[in-house]
């Protein structure tokens, strides 16, 4: 993770692109956003684990830097998702599994702790077939999810699931067996009537 001045971005050629971070092999950007400095950010991987911290544990740096180390992963994991929290934040949390489960969290049930760790868990691991993390939303109780499938689209109410704790896997509301795997989830505020 990476935290950079917007002024740094001011350019004086527009002809060609700035670098905006230094990776390294096998390494990807997944996320770029603008954060204000008293934000936190919640990092979760495929394989369950969620860290939460302030943004400032991350020193600000020049474009052309690689960052800090944001999370601890153990072999063959890796983040899928990363969501700042704004200190006004009324959210929930929404993990969406591979196989086809959501599942609601109250924001609290991650304290915010310290970057560089591996993190909790947030589903329960199972021996055969575990649920792994397709991608994590914030969402209030007015919001719908739009998950799409390699066979078309499902469209969900937040508000017609409660939140649980991390132990549980959630419920399934897609089968991939029939459906196909997940294509891409988004989310859209739900029209008030």
């Amino acid at each position: 993770i990476k935290r950079s001045l917007l002024s740094d971005y001011v350019v004086q050629r527009y002809a060609r692109p700035i670098k905006t971070i230094n990776l390294k092999k096998n390494d990807e950007l997944i996320m770029a956003e603008l954060v204000a400095p008293s934000d936190d950010v919640l990092i979760t991987t495929y394989a369950s684990y969620s860290v939460r911290f302030s943004l400032d544990e991350v020193p600000i740096t020049g474009v052309k830097t690689g960052g800090v180390k944001a999370i601890n992963l153990k072999d063959e994991d890796y983040v899928v998702s990363v969501n700042p929290i704004s200190t006004q934040n009324k959210e929930d949390i929404l993990l969406i599994t591979t196989r086809g489960a959501i599942k609601k969290m109250a924001l609290n049930e991650i304290e915010a702790g310290v970057r560089a760790k591996r993190g909790i868990l947030t589903l329960r691991e199972l021996k055969t077939n575990p649920h792994r993390v397709f991608d994590v939303l914030l969402v209030e109780k007015n919001d719908q999810l739009i998950i799409e499938t390699e066979k078309g689209q499902e469209t969900i109410l937040v508000n017609a699931y409660r939140p649980s704790d991390r132990y549980s896997n959630g419920s399934f509301v897609i089968d991939t067996e029939k459906d196909g795997d997940l294509v891409r989830v988004w989310k859209q505020p739900k029209e008030d009537n």
